[in-house]
């Protein structure tokens, strides 16, 4: 709760690295009459920074989250987003927006908060009047209104991100290597957990550049949001896909690009961020992509990049198993190579052998967003190594519980006291186990579905009491 009247009207939540974008946004705030607290100016050299940016958060009566692929791995980020949430329960009048830009993973904020989407930059005007409707907490109606004009955005550049660890490089070969044989039914990369999917992505598509021309590529993602109508979602998807008329619903949207494939032309669609959408999108679209990829079996390659809104197309009951026909691969777990080549990319001051990224992937039981937590803890820290320690206090594993256990925990409960979840399938049998899976928080082995971690026990048995 805050404690005094606010002295802010927003508080802009970032990674440095995107400080000239962000810039941009706090000045077009300020423009239309807005008082912003940002870190460049409004901490006083000499202070503590945390604290700094803890008043500020707190004095703040709305707050903009930028929700750029690199916040996935952004410790400190998660902890300003941890207070936030908090904030907005404790005080229903708070205001947070979240922000996205480029192909993130299925983060909690984007499943409960309405975002805006800054993708396209030719487009900021309207992007930036929803974030003003977002803040004063008003419909943002049909048409663009801005209090006062403002000048287009800087580019926000994400080549920053780190390149594909290895295993991931290793991975993606596999997945090309298919779509090159004569025949290839859709294939889906399934991703559990909050998995950072950015530079895998970035990958992939360099590699299918080296296949398919820019008029053979399609690189979709849907809009982010679970309330987005059936023919804004179909525009989107055809503006994508750059077709030149309109595209209301998948039956437009499946005619449109059966003419992209006319006359035998080869082509590659690349679908990111499937589970951003409210379900019946998702539905229509996996309908359009069993037709097309059924129809064009040798002309059109599919893959779709997803979590487990994808998955239950695949193994679904009923209506939902639009994409039976579809291959799945789960994105790999971390490798020995991809903890060295993580700390030799984002951790540079930091000097890790084989022994110690050998007993990281014990303690974390290769749980990434475990892993990258503890290497940022050891950046800050120093000393010895105290992996379990510091995973203990992982953001994400904490998140998780207290995520499954709102809903249904006497099964979780249940589930913390067996060793054994039973048979290593993609899709468990039993919905406790199942929900822990594609949560991150079991793993295969010996053919069986285990606990990754004792750490991971722990905090659940703490979260579900």
């Amino acid at each position: 709760m805050v404690a005094t009247e606010p002295r802010y009207d927003v508080f802009v939540s970032h990674k440095s690295e995107h400080k000239p974008w962000v810039e941009w946004l706090s000045k077009a705030l300020k423009g239309c009459g807005r008082s912003v607290f940002l870190d460049i100016w409004n901490l006083t050299p000499g202070d503590n920074w945390v604290e700094g940016l803890h008043r500020g958060l707190e004095g703040a009566r709305s707050a903009v989250l930028v929700a750029t692929p690199e916040v996935v791995n952004s410790g400190w980020v998660r902890q300003e987003y941890d207070s936030l949430l908090r904030r907005r329960q404790a005080e229903p009048s708070f205001r947070l927006i979240p922000i996205v830009f480029g192909d993130i993973p299925n983060l909690p904020f984007l499943k409960d908060l309405q975002a805006v989407d800054f993708r396209d930059p030719a487009r900021y005007r309207e992007s930036f009047h929803r974030l003003l409707c977002g803040l004063e907490g008003r419909e943002p109606g049909s048409e663009t209104c801005l209090p006062c004009e403002i000048p287009p955005p800087p580019p926000l550049r994400l080549q920053g991100v780190e390149a594909a660890a290895p295993g991931e490089t290793a991975f993606l070969q596999r997945v090309v290597d298919r779509l090159s044989r004569p025949f290839c039914a859709p294939l889906m990369l399934l991703a559990r957990g909050q998995r950072y999917q950015g530079p895998v992505i970035a990958a992939l598509l360099e590699m299918l550049h080296g296949l398919y021309n820019d008029s053979q590529l399609f690189h979709l993602s849907p809009p982010y949001s679970e309330r987005v109508a059936d023919a804004e979602y179909f525009e989107e998807l055809g503006r994508q896909c750059r077709f030149t008329r309109k595209t209301p619903d998948s039956t437009a949207f499946t005619a449109a690009f059966e003419e992209l494939l006319q006359g035998g032309r080869r082509s590659a669609l690349l679908v990111t961020g499937f589970e951003h959408a409210n379900e019946n999108c998702r539905r229509e679209l996996a309908g359009a992509l069993r037709m097309l990829t059924e129809r064009h079996v040798e002309h059109l390659r599919v893959v779709l990049c997803g979590g487990e809104k994808l998955a239950q197309q695949r193994y679904g009951e009923a209506k939902l198993s639009f994409l039976s026909h579809a291959e799945a691969e789960e994105w790999p777990d971390p490798n020995m190579a991809d903890v060295l080549s993580w700390q030799s990319q984002e951790f540079t001051k930091l000097s890790l052998d084989e022994a110690a990224a050998g007993d990281l992937l014990q303690s974390s039981g290769g749980h990434p967003g475990l892993i990258r937590w503890c290497l940022d803890r050891w950046k800050e820290e120093g000393g010895s190594p105290a992996w379990a320690e510091w995973a203990y206090t992982c953001t994400e594993l904490w998140e998780s519980w207290h995520r499954l256990g709102s809903q249904d925990a006497q099964p979780l409960k249940d589930a913390l006291l067996r060793d054994d979840l039973g048979p290593a399938l993609g899709w468990p049998l039993h919905v406790a186990a199942r929900r822990l899976y594609w949560n991150d928080l079991l793993k295969a082995h010996k053919r069986k579905l285990v606990w990754r971690a004792d750490i991971v026990r722990q905090v659940g048995r703490e979260v579900l009491g």
